[in-house]
């Protein structure tokens, strides 16, 4: 059981969706929270990292959630999913359950989500080294 969903079966068919769909959760989580931690760490308020909420918020609805990008017929609305890019996280996650292998989304997604992390987790750090100085 652990080999089928760790493992390829074979060279030409990857591994099960669940694991790449846990990997992305969980590299959501770690950018989003490393985000949260910087802010924390940076600011030295509470307030500065609940205001961190309704900014995700917005990302999350200017973006691909409800409808494929190719589907939105909104010229300025589609160009915001675009450039949006909690749209490349969510089409990620969106691949592996409605169309199976895209290894466009998944790239984009991983890549964006690997991306978030290096620097979520690189400022949080930063900040960390900053508020231990000033005490």
């Amino acid at each position: 059981m652990c080999r089928t969903l760790v493992l390829p079966a074979s060279s030409r068919r990857p591994a099960s969706p669940l694991l790449y769909f846990a990997f992305a959760h969980f590299s959501l989580a770690l950018g989003f929270g490393a985000l949260g931690s910087f802010l924390a760490l940076h600011t030295g308020t509470g307030e500065a990292v609940q205001a961190f909420f309704p900014v995700f918020f917005v990302l999350l609805f200017i973006s691909s959630m409800n409808t494929p990008r190719d589907l939105i017929a909104v010229d300025w609305f589609r160009f915001l999913a675009t450039i949006n890019p909690v749209s490349y996280l969510l089409e990620c996650v969106r691949s592996l359950i409605i169309e199976g292998w895209d290894w466009t989304a998944l790239a984009l997604g991983f890549g964006i989500a690997a991306v978030i992390c290096i620097v979520a987790i690189s400022l949080a750090a930063w900040a960390l080294g900053r508020r231990m100085e000033r005490t």
